[in-house]
């Protein structure tokens, strides 16, 4: 192309060069050095056309954000169940494996945030808190300890290598001081329980439990995209699996039980289990749940429902089924709710 002389109306000529200009370069897009030699102008005179396109309307730039109707979502829920979500955009084509590492990203980087020096974290141990620990960047703090919330023991397995092997991680990752919970994830016989609670080296583990200033745990569920761990072993027999199906257990956390509506009252697996109560849980200020995949919704709305999370990190498609799902049971009137600050 030719340099373009101006004919008998400058102005109309002007416009068509500042249209060919911008066309050039944001429809066709062409380099200034391509439409400068085009034009036989230099290619300052390219962007100053392309700047005054813009400011004559010929050109309209808008910016769409991807973030913002996650955004918006992340406010609707936590308006609706007073807790602070975090919603992490869903992409397409990615696998359930690839999504709960994105969530489990955005979830380390929470907690370096809000994790400080001198102070205590629990941790549950489970395939989503596991995640996380993968994620974790080096934060080194002074005088933390991270305690370990529930046991791992099974009929045929300690547990502690699985356990142990995620508080390592978060206590390398703040420099903190680890306290692990050797004991059986479910007791046989609650009386058994109840004694070994007794003995003063269980016993300091539960007072510290009960001085946590934070607390990480997933939400187990038995219809999870990505298995949660305590339903991929042996942990529970055939007998478990009805009382879980009698009981209409949503889900878990720490391996304690709770329905949809927020209730885990006469859910027999709860005075066997080692998890901390819910009411040692709601006494924590800040309690972080990590969500993914639909197949937690209802474990989710029975965690909300139950007042055991302060904030809640959760995946696109998870947060907009929890906000579609208007059928499922409102907070029971028996369920003690409480939050701690965010």
């Amino acid at each position: 192309m030719t340099s373009h002389s101006e004919g008998t109306n400058p102005q109309a000529t002007r416009v068509q060069m500042l249209l060919a200009v911008a066309r050039g370069y944001y429809e066709e897009q062409r380099t200034m050095d391509a439409l400068a030699k085009d034009w036989n102008v230099s290619r300052s005179t390219v962007s100053r056309a392309l700047a005054e396109a813009r400011e004559r309307g010929i050109v309209e730039i808008r910016l769409h954000d991807p973030t913002h109707g996650v955004r918006d979502l992340a406010q609707s829920l936590s308006k609706r169940f007073k807790v602070l979500f975090t919603v992490v955009p869903t992409i397409v084509g990615d696998s359930a494996e690839q999504e709960l590492d994105r969530v489990a990203g955005v979830a380390a980087q929470a907690i370096g945030s809000m994790f400080a020096s001198g102070q205590v974290l629990g941790v549950a141990w489970g395939t989503t808190v596991r995640a996380v620990a993968h994620r974790l960047m080096r934060h080194p703090l002074t005088g933390s300890t991270v305690v370990q919330l529930n046991g791992a023991g099974s009929p045929t397995s300690t547990g502690q290598d699985y356990a142990a092997n995620i508080l390592q991680r978060f206590a390398r990752a703040f420099d903190a001081d680890v306290q692990s919970f050797p004991v059986p994830a479910f007791f046989d016989d609650p009386v058994t329980r109840d004694h070994l609670w007794k003995e003063r080296s269980i016993s300091r583990i539960l007072d510290l439990q009960s001085r946590m200033d934070m607390l990480v745990a997933g939400i187990g569920s038995m219809t999870a995209s990505v298995t949660s761990h305590l339903y991929d072993g042996d942990f529970l027999d055939k007998q478990d699996y009805a009382l879980i199906e009698r009981e209409a257990v949503a889900g878990d956390l720490a391996t304690r039980f709770f329905r949809s509506d927020g209730t885990h009252d006469s859910i027999p697996l709860n005075a066997r289990s080692t998890g901390p109560t819910f009411e040692t849980v709601q006494a924590v200020p800040i309690r972080l749940g990590v969500a993914h995949g639909r197949g937690k919704v209802a474990g989710l709305h029975g965690a909300l429902n139950a007042g055991l999370f302060t904030h809640v990190i959760v995946d696109e498609s998870a947060a907009r089924a929890l906000a579609d799902a208007t059928h499922l049971p409102r907070p029971h009137t028996s369920a003690t709710v409480r939050h701690g600050g965010h």
